[in-house]
């Protein structure tokens, strides 16, 4: 997974603390980022292998188990909870209150002063927000597969990287199939 669009915003909301441990999600620890200028991803046509162009960004490549690890500590997360209502303050800004259920029936009402909606296609939060018609999930023209392979020897995998950027590539069809490599 790569975080570019969104990681100044990332670092800005996270403590030092978890801060501090984001280089353990990175897909390879070791690779040393260039933090003084923006790194560029190679995109390829998939039919002949022309470089199309390169999207240059601030950007970690990280394993989105690794940074869910990461992101998690000191938060209490109730997982398979079904929210069943939001509500705002009196002011409509400020604390809310978030109604759930959990995976053993309890209902619970609790107070927060963000709510993240990562409950899926079928969004509560998204529903709620944007009302029913509006958040209905929509296909895509585009598909994305992911492959990952692990080398247990990081001399192989470090002879593997494609010289244009050693931690990711991609490709792309008219179709609209997209192929990503990256390496960890």
């Amino acid at each position: 997974m790569t975080i570019h669009w969104g990681l100044s915003t990332l670092k800005e909301m996270l403590p030092p603390s978890v801060l501090s441990e984001m280089r353990t999600a990175h897909t390879d620890p070791s690779y040393e980022y260039d933090v003084s200028r923006k790194e560029t991803i190679p995109f390829y046509n998939g039919y002949n292998g022309d470089l199309v162009m390169e999207a240059g960004h601030v950007f970690r490549r990280v394993s989105r188990t690794r940074l869910r690890e990461v992101l998690r500590k000191g938060l209490d997360i109730h997982w398979g909870t079904e929210v069943t209502g939001i509500a705002y303050g009196e002011d409509g800004i400020g604390e809310t209150t978030l109604h759930s259920k959990g995976p053993d029936g309890m209902i619970a009402s609790v107070k927060t002063d963000i709510l993240i909606g990562a409950d899926g296609p079928s969004s509560f939060v998204r529903r709620w927000l944007l009302g029913n018609e509006l958040s209905k999930p929509k296909l895509s023209r585009y598909a994305i597969g992911t492959g990952i392979v692990k080398f247990d020897d990081p001399e192989v995998a470090k002879a593997l990287r494609p010289a244009a950027y050693p931690l990711a590539m991609n490709s792309s069809l008219p179709s609209g199939f997209i192929f990503s490599a990256s390496m960890s």
